[in-house]
């Protein structure tokens, strides 16, 4: 049953686990969920309609969790989004501009101290203050 269950989820990879919650949150695509650790009840959020009117995806498995909010990325064009996971809603997003004529795609993204982290296809280290989305 848990195999049956599995392939429904869009990316097994794009999981991380919230011990305070006991749940394993789950974000890629147009796709937020969340499994409950003690029933193993899925809640799938299809956020298509809402990702699609802001011409944005989660298109790489690694995102960071702040305990309320998903930071999350995609490549082409390079975008960082923020989904409020409480409110199932898509509350900023933030394009990378052209740096040397090239589209600059982020790689990398890492949460810590209040503070976003995201590492570019240039080596360029982009910090966002997190504090405003919250």
């Amino acid at each position: 049953m848990v195999l049956l269950l599995l392939s429904a989820i869009p990316d097994p990879y794009g999981m991380i686990i919230n011990s305070f919650k006991g749940k394993i949150i789950g974000f890629m695509f147009e796709f937020y969920w969340e499994i409950n650790c003690s029933t193993g009840e899925i809640e799938l959020t299809d956020l298509t309609d809402q990702f699609k009117d802001a011409e944005i995806r989660c298109t790489r498995p690694d995102f960071a969790y702040d305990g309320k909010l998903i930071y999350f990325l995609q490549d082409t064009p390079g975008k960082i989004g923020v989904f409020d996971t409480e409110n199932k809603e898509l509350v900023y997003q933030y394009r990378f501009e052209e740096m040397y004529n090239r589209e600059l795609m982020p790689l990398e993204i890492k949460y810590y101290n209040n503070n976003l982290y995201v590492l570019d296809s240039q080596k360029n280290l982009h910090v966002f203050e997190t504090k405003f989305y919250h």
